[in-house]
């Protein structure tokens, strides 16, 4: 997994300055992200031009910083289980660690306790001021400064792969435990709490990945299976002609990676360019 490698979100400051630059730097955090002595790592997220990689052995967060390319100290996570998902809010980084989730500061130091729950925590990210944790039976809602939690909602079926818009205050996700699977949108208001649940009109008809992303600009998401689909209304919008393992992007444009080959994409989404990642220094 491995979800929210966005350079120019509006609360991250490395939104490159050219369309090149944007490319090279999509392709740098996805050589980074596999870096042969990082490739333990179980989840990782970008945030304020800091690449933040879980990893599990040892338990730790090891930090890239984007701007300076350079190695930061690690931070130390340790608990009896291993950690299984990671998300970043400017108030801190929230682990996951099967059934309890703990914050900590952002450079490292004491961990906060934030809640329990009674199944095991599958994904987690973070929606406005709000964290979003999947679980194998329910969809939780905690604000992440408060620790408080805003809502609870039980999805017609386990999700996984979860993405967010705030502009949409939507919760986007692939369904588990159900075939066909499909993907889906929670409605949140502005409190944090689900309102409703909506899955796509197709239900079968296109291949669904295991993981989502929504696009920079907040209009389309993307599953591991190389479908795009419109945030309004999960309509079929265009195939990146197969599925990929990791994407980061350029602007609004896509870099997925593939095997060991990087491929980006234009702005209709046709294939521009590849690039062989052991060639990336």
């Amino acid at each position: 997994p491995g979800r929210t490698m966005r350079p120019d979100e509006e609360t991250k400051t490395c939104r490159p300055k050219t369309l090149a630059a944007g490319i090279l730097g999509a392709f740098l955090l996805l050589a980074v992200v596999f870096r042969p002595t990082y490739a333990a790592h179980i989840d990782g997220v970008e945030h304020n031009g800091i690449l933040y990689l879980l990893r599990t052995d040892p338990q730790t967060i090891a930090r890239y910083d984007t701007v300076s390319r350079s190695w930061l100290s690690e931070i130390p996570v340790s608990e009896s289980t291993a950690p299984t998902t990671l998300a970043i809010s400017d108030n801190g980084l929230f682990v996951g660690f099967d059934r309890i989730i703990y914050r900590y500061p952002l450079n490292g130091g004491a961990r906060t306790f934030v809640t329990n729950t009674s199944d095991r925590i599958v994904d987690m990210d973070v929606i406005g001021n709000y964290l979003s944790a999947c679980t194998t039976s329910e969809l939780l809602t905690i604000d992440t400064g408060s620790l408080q939690k805003a809502g609870g909602f039980s999805p017609w079926y386990s999700c996984t792969g979860i993405s967010t818009s705030a502009s949409r205050l939507r919760i986007f996700s692939v369904s588990t435990g159900i075939s066909p699977a499909d993907i889906n949108y929670f409605q949140l208001d502005a409190s944090g709490v689900v309102q409703a649940q909506k899955d796509s009109p197709y239900h079968g008809s296109y291949e669904i990945g295991s993981r989502t992303w929504v696009f920079p600009n907040e209009t389309k998401v993307i599953d591991s299976a190389g479908i795009v689909y419109s945030t309004d209304n999960l309509q079929y919008l265009a195939s990146l002609s197969g599925g990929f393992q990791r994407i980061a992007f350029a602007g609004d444009l896509p870099v997925v990676l593939r095997g060991n080959s990087l491929t980006a994409y234009s702005n209709t989404l046709l294939e521009s360019g590849t690039h062989a990642l052991s060639s990336i220094q």
